[in-house]
């Protein structure tokens, strides 16, 4: 008898709901005139949000079930209920962007197997609109379905399997009803491995219509053939029918791996280095399944060893350290790389210089009186290059004495940035060239990464990845005992946290514009020994943040903003002095 007679609505639902992750769940059949049996199945599963990142959910679902059904009888409807739990960190995601309701919809996907039949089914559902609870609870959801009718046309076990979950146009919405930062987003969601996904297994009979009732007898002692790094191979004795056996149906513990016609198999997919149990159950024309074999273990062969494909991280805070008539000194901050930096190259514009295995190096064959722009990169085992360093222009010392004058400072200090209520540690390096003659300079100001840590609004505890990244040499002028400059830097934010939680940031979260810091000292700053300088500035619009730009570009930038430094020499100057 065909299985197109089983009808196409068999599963009648696995709705999903959740801010965070929420799910909840319905599924399957029931019979005529059979007693139910309670039935429960808890499924995990990790889902990908915005804003709170991937979070476990789960779903437990109840449902009365009937252990048996005549074949050929249509079932009754029954109900199923689900409780879903997405945990606090989702209900803390929404109250965050002001939201208090969600709604969306869900594709489930969902298995029923039965004698001669294999049959997945996407079911897709509509996620009411669900409050929000209040901060500090876990978003946990109920629901309640009812299954369709359903007629097997032949005898044997059927299983009912739920086995993935997708998430789509989740739309959270605040107290006016209107979007959030969020907006409209799908959550894909990942089926934790390892764990049983069979809700319930039903006994199909015959119905005392005189067919054949008896199963087979259950297959010998499975043996492993063969392995290879994703595949395991087996055979077995052979079962006994009073017909005849029709098929083989092979397990991975408890999921169906393959269904054969003969006493062998190889079930693929598999993982490398991991062992799995097998067992086989045969099958007749009629459906009835044998007893399950002995089980066998069988582990999987190593993979190969994994290449290489991770290049390091940019080298940082690039310097010049000092010049003369035909060379340039250099240093930088180590690269890291996930095996292990081996080299560094040094590159006078598109041209390697020299090739080093530390943090500094001196190019040398240099012309005097000329400006020259240095990049450095690193390398590991693997032929690896990372990205280019910050760019550093230095000027060789004149030929013949007079001209600039080289002069390097370490730079220590702090911040306020008034919108964001807080103050932020500053360092880094100064490389100036000062004119004897007029008393103008020139200088690469080189700021290192920093992490910010403010009081948003007074109360919100908020963190910052702060970096700055030189858009063109600072100028200024040193005249009677009084240093006067102006830098411009672009600020980057490649993270912020608000209560622990990332909120914006990445690659392309920096200032619209560079920011304008004009620096002054007080009288008798030393051009040699230095002094302190400091400067109020403006920090300009954010962009490229994410969905939540906006919001972050309020609560950081804008006037008003301090900056105290002090630039005093290198500690390898003042160690030779």
């Amino acid at each position: 008898m065909s299985h197109r007679k089983i009808s196409r609505r068999l599963v009648a639902g696995l709705t999903a709901a959740g801010t965070a992750g929420a799910v909840v769940a319905g599924l399957l059949v029931s019979a005529g005139n059979s007693s139910a049996e309670p039935r429960e199945l808890t499924l995990r599963f990790n889902c990908s949000f915005p804003l709170i990142g991937n979070q476990d959910v789960t779903v437990t679902i109840s449902a009365d079930i009937p252990a048996t059904i005549p074949v050929n009888t249509p079932s009754d409807p029954f109900a199923i209920n689900a409780v879903a739990n997405a945990g606090v960190n989702a209900t803390a995601g929404l109250v965050l962007v002001g939201a208090t309701t969600i709604e969306g919809f869900s594709d489930a996907g969902s298995r029923i197997t039965a004698p001669g039949i294999d049959l997945p089914l996407t079911v897709p559902a509509q996620i009411p609109v669900q409050p929000v609870p209040a901060q500090g609870q876990p978003l946990i959801l109920n629901a309640t379905g009812t299954s369709p009718s359903v007629t097997f046309p032949q005898a044997g076990t059927a299983r009912i399997s739920v086995e993935t979950l997708a998430l789509r146009a989740l739309h959270p919405r605040n107290a006016q009803g209107g979007d959030t930062g969020l907006g409209v987003f799908d959550a894909p969601c990942t089926t934790v491995a390892g764990q049983n996904t069979t809700l319930a297994e039903i006994t199909v009979t015959d119905g005392g219509g005189g067919g054949d009732t008896e199963a087979p007898t259950a297959p010998g002692q499975p043996v492993v053939e063969a392995t290879t790094t994703d595949s395991v191979s087996l055979s077995w004795p052979a079962s006994t029918d009073n017909v005849g056996v029709t098929a083989y149906d092979v397990f991975n513990g408890d999921t169906l791996a393959t269904t054969v016609t003969g006493t062998s198999a190889t079930v693929t997919g598999l993982t490398a280095a991991t062992s799995y149990t097998f067992t086989v159950k045969a099958r007749d024309e009629a459906g009835n399944v044998s007893a399950a074999s002995p089980s066998v273990t069988a582990q999987t062969q190593p993979g190969q060893p994994p290449v290489d494909t991770t290049p390091p991280t940019a080298p940082g805070n690039l310097t010049s350290t000092g010049a003369t008539q035909n060379s340039v000194s250099l240093s930088w901050s180590a690269a890291t790389d996930n095996v292990g930096v081996t080299g560094y190259d040094v590159f006078n514009g598109s041209t390697l210089a020299t090739s080093v295995t530390g943090t500094s190096a001196t190019v040398s064959g240099l012309t005097a009186d000329t400006s020259y722009t240095f990049t450095v990169q690193a390398r590991d085992a693997a032929g690896n290059t990372s990205p280019a360093s910050n760019a550093v222009t230095v000027r060789t010392q004149a030929g013949g004495g007079g001209g600039d004058l080289p002069v390097n400072f370490a730079l220590t200090g702090s911040s306020t940035i008034r919108a964001a209520n807080g103050t932020i540690q500053v360092s880094g390096s100064v490389a100036a060239l000062l004119n004897l003659a007029t008393g103008n300079f020139s200088a690469d100001l080189q700021l290192n990464p920093t992490t910010g840590r403010f009081t948003v609004l007074g109360f919100l505890p908020a963190t910052a990845k702060i970096q700055f990244v030189q858009a063109e040499r600072t100028t200024g002028t040193f005249a009677a005992g009084v240093l006067s400059a102006t830098a411009r830097t672009t600020i980057k934010l490649p993270q912020v946290k608000i209560f622990g939680f990332p909120i914006a940031g990445g690659p392309t979260c920096q200032t619209r514009t560079p920011a304008e810091i004009p620096l002054r000292s007080g009288p008798n700053f030393d051009p040699i020994a230095g002094g302190s300088v400091s400067g109020t500035y403006t920090i300009p619009a954010l962009q490229g943040c994410g969905v939540l730009n906006d919001l972050v570009s309020m609560l950081t930038t804008g006037p008003g903003n301090t900056i105290q430094a002090t630039l005093a020499p290198p500690a390898a100057s003042r160690a030779r002095r």
